[in-house]
């Protein structure tokens, strides 16, 4: 069986001579030349997008390399190893390293269905729950605190969900159903602004 390490959002800080956005011929090629020859050499494979902007790909690892920093998804048992690389550097000088959010290798049908089997409808209608009938809640921000709640980072969007993601799709699917089965109900208000949607459970 195939061993699935845990993935996490790292940043691996360095110094190569990279001033207030500014960078020497001299450096900027010395230094590209040497980190491209020190990843490949320990078994990476180089990614030129955009080209002259290299990143240093490894199973699931995918470091995009920038003279301050090297960040992106990492496999837990590369962490080390991609410490051991940036020692070995003479053009810049490896710092530390600051490990983030964990990552999960998801597809979107794969994060979906994960909302799904982990959270209930008894979360939304907690949510959406008022100590008075006549009060409701707003609800479209419920919805976007849902979403802040549930949401998992993944490795093909690490820094969280845009508006079509899974979790907004996942939040936006249970909502409506419990609306229509009668179990949050709706409350329209006219605002200067235009019309504000209120919910509360039933």
């Amino acid at each position: 069986m195939k061993t699935i390490h845990p993935i996490y959002d790292v940043y691996f800080r360095i110094e190569a001579g990279y001033n207030d956005g500014r960078m020497s011929h001299e450096q900027h090629d010395r230094f590209y030349t040497e980190i491209r020859a020190l990843f490949s050499r320990a078994g990476f494979t180089i990614l030129e997008k955009p080209p002259g902007c290299p990143s240093f790909q490894l199973g699931t690892t995918c470091l995009y390399c920038h003279p301050t920093e090297l960040s992106g998804p990492v496999e837990e048992p590369h962490i080390a190893l991609v410490e051991r690389v940036l020692r070995q550097g003479t053009s810049f000088q490896y710092q530390t390293t600051d490990r983030y959010d964990r990552l999960y290798d998801f597809t979107v049908e794969e994060e979906l269905a994960y909302y799904r089997q982990h959270y209930s409808e008894q979360l939304f209608l907690e949510a959406f729950r008022t100590s008075d009938p006549s009060k409701y809640h707003l609800r479209d921000e419920v919805l976007e605190e849902l979403v802040r709640q549930l949401m998992v980072r993944t490795v093909r969007a690490p820094l969280g969900c845009s508006f079509d993601s899974p979790c907004v799709h996942f939040v936006r699917e249970i909502y409506a159903s419990l609306v229509q089965r009668g179990l949050l109900i709706e409350l329209q208000r006219r605002k200067p602004y235009g019309t504000m949607t209120y919910c509360r459970t039933k």
